[in-house]
């Protein structure tokens, strides 16, 4: 299962898409905190604030649209 993990950790970007914030894939947290997003290839790695403030966006957006 270890190895599998590594495997998995080792695919993932190395920073937040949208702020480049770092991501420690060693952090036993990280994988809880932060959200990953895939559309066929594409792997979108969000840290929490960016994730949090895409949310917000996104409710706004569909405010405006009723």
């Amino acid at each position: 299962m270890k190895v599998l993990k590594e495997k998995l950790l080792a695919t993932l970007p190395n920073e937040c898409t949208i702020c480049d914030e770092i991501f420690d894939k060693k952090a036993p947290d990280a994988l809880k905190t932060w959200q990953l997003v895939q559309e066929g290839k594409y792997i979108g790695l969000y840290c929490p604030f960016c994730w949090e403030h895409s949310k917000e966006g996104a409710s706004l957006f569909l405010e405006t649209k009723q």
